[in-house]
């Protein structure tokens, strides 16, 4: 969609076009681009909206995505900073993940552990500002 070809292999990097891209180096949350999905379903998009708003002014930016896996693919090429989306399926995750970890990110699901291709809900992106994060929704409604 976007001419963009990115390849992660964790262990071995990340390219995007042929050349060598990693994770952004932000290293909190006030410094970042965030992405985030809305999904397809009106209550699930609601607590994401609920959740950024609760953390707003605390980010940088934030900037609303259709495509959860074009999404993964920016938050590991440094694009954006975060990525954040409440309810996905394994379709959505299985190479984003593998495209983050391969750039030096951090992924974690609603509950702070390390998000699997089974994880429903996710934050990826530059560790630090994705622990920050984490830490920050504990207690949130996204979860």
């Amino acid at each position: 969609m976007t001419g963009d070809e990115f390849v992660g292999v964790v262990g071995q990097g990340l390219t995007v076009n042929g050349e060598p891209a990693q994770i952004s180096q932000a290293e909190t949350m006030s410094e970042c681009l965030t992405g985030f999905g809305l999904g397809y379903q009106y209550d699930r998009s609601k607590l994401i909206l609920g959740l950024l708003a609760d953390l707003w002014p605390g980010l940088q930016m934030l900037q609303n995505v259709g495509s959860a896996a074009l999404a993964l693919a920016y938050a590991a090429s440094g694009r954006f900073d975060l990525f954040v989306h409440s309810f996905l399926g394994p379709w959505d995750v299985a190479a984003g993940l593998a495209q983050v970890r391969a750039a030096g990110g951090l992924v974690l699901d609603r509950t702070g552990e390390h998000a699997t291709i089974f994880s429903e809900g996710l934050v990826a992106g530059a560790p630090g500002p994705v622990r920050e994060f984490a830490a920050a929704t504990k207690d949130k409604p996204w979860r």
